[in-house]
């Protein structure tokens, strides 16, 4: 076939790509062969249009289910782990927060009355106990709440959300936020020590008419979910573990006219303890020290004791161990002789027990903070500071009858006697 119609025959067939008619019919010139091609209908088909409208229509909210679940799926997740990381739940860190919230600087601070007994700072905000009263201010000098307590001999319980404030020898306690008392209570027998975790719950440590003491565990709604009882020593301390599921029992006796000691660590499944630690000394006290451990602070050592896994680190002097403090997974230990309150050893110990530093202070120590790396000292009418390395960081004068002290941030402190609390420039 010449060329020339090869050409002709392409380009019809081109054209009649475009035509937009029901039927096209052409002519093949290969044997005079006749060939019908058909071609559908290019014309809009309303029903068609319709149903592909239906299908985006479907898939698009199908699509916009599918997301809306998602995002409640993540939501939902995000509030399970705040809710998980806060210490008592994400309504009750809200509640903290804003009645925290109190701004404008007031120092100083008229104290509502009554001697201190004791001064303990948690987060950006110190808790004094008098004989009378029990408050709370924030860094600011703001007053967070005021309770006249009515106890004989208060001592109070610091967690990260809550405080617990019971009367040693007597039977009454109370559980407190920063925004209400939430509980109320009063025990059987005269209570012995009590402590609150971070997650509300609390064990209080009484004496018992059948054993010699006895603990009990309560949630953080005040329900009972656990008790024991120690027949043979009198329980002198306890502690729980951050997330509330482990008790450790300090308990004290006496053989031929000296102390003897007792450690117990328990969980909430059996009477009988997962560890127990004896000591021919007197136990002082529990000590938390970071979420996975505790120490336990004798009168001239301290055993550092992991809630899983057991004792792993020991510290021994031949001097007494006179204060202690924790802060975050480190515990600081003043030690010093009794014939010679004008020396005393500082030492900070991380979680495991490892010395990580000491220096000697010379002066008479009257109270001590720890928090960061930095220490704290009152000694008499002057408040030192020190890095942990023992290096003279400042130093400012108080006045007379200053009890305790409140670090508020590296350049400033806290003086508190039983009347007045002021601010101080280093």
């Amino acid at each position: 076939m010449p060329q020339y119609k090869k050409k002709n025959v392409k380009r019809h067939r081109r054209s009649a790509k475009n035509v937009i008619t029901d039927d096209v019919v052409m002519t093949s010139s290969k044997n005079n062969e006749k060939h019908e091609y058909k071609t559908k209908s290019r014309t809009p088909n309303p029903e068609r249009k319709k149903i592909n409208i239906i299908r985006g229509n479907k898939y698009r909210n199908r699509y916009r289910r599918l997301a809306i679940a998602l995002t409640c799926l993540v939501i939902a997740g995000i509030i399970t782990v705040i809710s998980l990381l806060t210490p008592t739940g994400i309504t009750e860190t809200i509640i903290n927060l804003s009645a925290s919230l109190k701004a404008g600087n007031v120092y100083p601070v008229k104290l509502s009355g009554g001697t201190l007994v004791s001064s303990t700072s948690q987060d950006n905000h110190v808790f004094l106990v008098s004989t009378t009263n029990f408050e709370c201010y924030n860094n600011s000098g703001k007053n967070i709440f005021s309770y006249q307590h009515g106890h004989q001999a208060p001592i109070l319980s610091v967690s990260e959300a809550r405080t617990l404030l019971y009367d040693q020898s007597g039977k009454n306690y109370s559980v407190y936020n920063l925004n209400s008392q939430l509980l109320k209570g009063t025990t059987e027998r005269e209570i012995l020590a009590a402590n609150i975790a971070r997650n509300g719950n609390f064990a209080i440590a009484t004496l018992s008419d059948s054993y010699s003491s006895m603990v009990t565990v309560y949630d953080k709604k005040g329900n009972l979910i656990f008790e024991w009882y120690c027949a043979d020593y009198t329980i002198n301390a306890v502690l729980l573990s951050p997330n509330g599921k482990q008790l450790a029992v300090s308990a004290i006796s006496a053989v031929n006219g000296a102390f003897i000691s007792r450690v117990y660590v328990l969980e909430f499944d059996s009477a009988d303890a997962k560890q127990k630690y004896d000591y021919n000394d007197l136990i002082l006290g529990i000590e938390k020290v970071s979420n996975s451990g505790f120490a336990v602070i004798g009168e001239h050592n301290s055993d550092f004791i992991n809630w899983k896994k057991g004792k792993i680190g020991t510290f021994s002097t031949d001097d007494n161990v006179i204060l202690s403090r924790s802060y975050k997974s480190s515990l600081l230990l003043v030690t010093g002789r009794t014939a010679n309150k004008n020396e005393s050893t500082v030492s900070v110990f991380d979680a495991k027990g490892n010395n990580k530093h000491s220096f000697v202070f010379e002066g008479i120590i009257n109270n001590i903070e720890y928090k960061g790396t930095e220490v704290y000292i009152l000694s008499e009418k002057t408040i030192y500071k020190y890095s942990v390395k023992g290096e003279l960081l400042g130093s400012t004068q108080c006045e007379f009858g200053t009890r305790f002290i409140y670090p508020i941030s590296k350049s400033e402190i806290s003086s508190i006697t039983d009347n007045i609390m002021r601010k101080l420039n280093f």
